[in-house]
């Protein structure tokens, strides 16, 4: 349907056979699952990174709400926290 109207003929049928077809949709597979494990591990990673902030947060919550501390002393301990983890 593709080839007749394609207004740069770029497209060509090729002549192929059964194995190449079934070794091309191996390989289509393989690399599908391989995709899929990079993408599982990233998710975890990024979970993970957020439970940290989260955490981080509450900590920083925690000590702002306590008055008789040094805000500011109680920041730049947290920020400085933050930038060795980097």
């Amino acid at each position: 349907m593709c080839i007749p109207p394609c207004p740069v003929d770029c497209i060509e049928l090729l002549e192929t056979s059964d194995t190449q077809i079934q070794n091309a949709k191996n390989m289509s597979a393989d690399l599908y699952v391989i995709k899929e494990q990079i993408d599982n591990k990233s998710r975890i990673k990024i979970k993970h990174k957020n439970k940290e902030n989260i955490g981080l947060a509450e900590e920083i919550n925690q000590r702002l709400e306590n008055r008789s501390i040094d805000k500011e002393a109680n920041l730049k301990l947290i920020q400085e926290r933050l930038l060795n983890k980097s």
